[in-house]
């Protein structure tokens, strides 16, 4: 079986333009967000979420991990470190808002907040390429591997995260920002090694 990469963050860089690379922007897509702590369907507000802003870190997710799962214990972890002890945890209160597409979690959005006042806005989640997944790994003559048998196509091909406001970052933001990425990078790094993103590294 192939190994993983394990998922390491890039730093967060000043809000200049010499020290951000901004990709092109993407098209944006209809998607439903709605508060993490919603009850129910009826509660999920239809918005336009452009792939924009300042791009920090992101992954390619191998074809066979089910991004379902993978996103909703990501997003159970957000909600019990991020909006339930962000001041604790990372230096500063944070709401999570949950993000859908065809029904599933797709991602959500962080809302980092200091002295009552948003301070900046983060978006994890999965883009909208894809990957293909194959039934099986054959080798061909020279013992490579070959992808063999019924293949389709996977949506979410990178696992990424974006600061999608222009409010700028002084050092405690910025510290805050990095520490949310760090223990969101561990969390990723545990799912891919143990299957769970609460599980205790031995």
């Amino acid at each position: 079986m192939r190994a993983i990469r394990p998922f390491t963050a890039a730093p967060v860089h000043r809000q200049t333009a010499a020290a951000v690379a901004v990709p092109s922007p993407v098209a944006p897509q209809r998607l439903l967000v709605c508060s993490a702590a919603a009850k129910d369907a009826t509660e999920q507000v239809p918005v336009t979420l452009p792939r924009t802003g300042f791009f920090i870190s992101k992954t390619e997710v191998p074809a066979f991990i089910p991004r379902d799962d993978m996103m909703d214990q990501i997003l159970r972890w957000a909600l019990i470190e991020a909006e339930e002890g962000g001041q604790r945890n990372f230096g500063m209160p944070m709401k999570i808002h949950q993000r859908f597409r065809d029904g599933s979690t797709w991602g959500f959005e962080v809302e980092i907040i200091k002295e009552g006042e948003r301070q900046a806005d983060l978006s994890v989640g999965f883009d909208d390429e894809v990957c293909i997944k194959s039934e099986w790994i054959g080798q061909d003559g020279s013992g490579m591997p070959t992808k063999e048998g019924k293949q389709e196509e996977v949506a979410g091909k990178h696992f990424e995260i974006w600061k999608t406001c222009d409010r700028k970052v002084d050092e405690d933001l910025r510290a805050t920002i990095r520490a949310f990425c760090t223990g969101l990078v561990s969390a990723l790094n545990k799912y891919y090694a143990f299957g769970s993103v609460f599980a205790e590294e031995v």
